[in-house]
């Protein structure tokens, strides 16, 4: 990605794995904060440990939900 995304901030939802993951591992690396959304904590841990590792892992937030459920979108 060419774009300069610093200074923003994104929730990228479905981030422990597919597209997700991959839109989530490009705007990191793009200089956006980004959120990331998953049900499933283990793949959200690994997503978070491996986009970490390769951008600005202060600029990471893991955010353990389903969108689908109104408790978890709040």
């Amino acid at each position: 990605m060419s774009t300069d995304l610093s200074g923003t901030s994104i929730l990228v939802t479905g981030a422990g794995r597919g597209l997700g993951r991959e839109m989530a591992t490009a705007l990191a690396e793009a200089g956006a904060s980004v959120a990331l959304m998953e049900r499933d904590r283990p793949e959200l841990e690994e997503a978070v440990a491996e986009i970490g590792a390769a951008t600005d892992p202060g600029r990471l937030l893991a955010v353990g939900g389903d969108v689908t459920s109104a408790d978890d979108a709040k």
